[in-house]
């Protein structure tokens, strides 16, 4: 929830302590990333294991858990949605009573996020229960890093200042730009609102509604009928290219005729392109 709601990288959630969390003034401070651990063998040569470093019996990690945020804008404080600090309130007491059930075997650490023994959890332990999380939600598969993603684009539709989301997302303002470009996805429906809006703008509100067919939303007619008019003895409809290329006479007593449609060009209208240009 953490990197689906704030954007939080795999490394700063993992590397959360308690001490960085403020639930009742409802933030939190990012100062530090947790490592992906690395082992060595720690069994002798004589009768080594015969397995990888990482499952043998006596391994020995050779790297150190954490390590300073990815830059200085990485250390930042975070807003928390109230929804979010009850569910952390919720974690909190569920590691409480694994810490008493533990007894013993509890290795106390302080992070937000243990195994059942205490302790960090593993990077590689996050990474397969995200992906039962959405195999269980039933959505399509995903990075870990794609609610990331997903953060920062929830946070441009929902209209927060680039500044803020720059805070929130942890990017330095240098490069803030591109990292917008590379993670705000903009989606479709929001392309088709802008066209409309430029349509309204340029050729006036439609009158009439028209269904979207990718959405099934009803949208706006952008091309309005001609009113018919008067030339002489007859009414005057314009064709089915709304008055550019034939226009149908009608009078008592005879059939439709079909004409080609003739208007005057306006002094220094060249041709139709420049219109559909500008």
């Amino acid at each position: 929830m953490l990197a689906l709601a704030l954007g939080l990288r795999q490394g700063e959630t993992l590397g959360l302590r308690w001490a960085d969390v403020d639930l009742d003034n409802e933030y939190l401070k990012l100062r530090r990333n947790r490592l992906r651990p690395k082992y060595e063998h720690g069994c002798a040569e004589v009768s080594p294991c015969g397995r990888k470093a990482g499952y043998c019996p006596d391994r020995v990690q050779v790297r150190r858990e954490t390590k300073n945020t990815k830059s200085r804008a990485g250390r930042r404080a975070v807003p928390l949605p109230g929804p979010l600090v009850l569910t952390l309130r919720s974690h909190k007491e569920a590691q409480a009573r694994e810490r008493e059930t533990a007894g013993n075997l509890w290795t106390e650490s302080d992070y937000v996020f243990t195994k059942l023994t205490g302790g960090p959890l593993s990077p590689n332990t996050d990474y397969h229960d995200w992906k039962r999380l959405l195999d269980d939600a039933a959505v399509r598969d995903g990075r870990l890093h794609d609610a990331r993603h997903t953060a920062g684009t929830v946070l441009m539709l929902l209209g927060v200042p680039d500044r803020v989301i720059d805070q929130i997302m942890g990017w330095e303002p240098g490069g803030a730009a591109r990292m917008r470009a590379r993670y705000l996805h903009v989606p479709d429906h929001l392309l088709k609102e802008v066209a409309r809006k430029i349509g309204a703008a340029i050729w006036g509100a439609p009158e009439t509604a028209l269904v979207d067919k990718d959405t099934g939303q009803r949208g706006l007619r952008q091309r309005r009928r001609a009113p018919p008019r008067t030339v002489g003895p007859f009414n005057v409809l314009p064709g089915e290219s709304n008055g550019g290329g034939y226009e149908i006479r009608t009078r008592e007593g005879l059939p439709p005729t079909r004409f080609p449609s003739v208007r005057p060009r306006p002094l220094g209208e060249s041709s139709a392109a420049n219109n559909t240009r500008r």
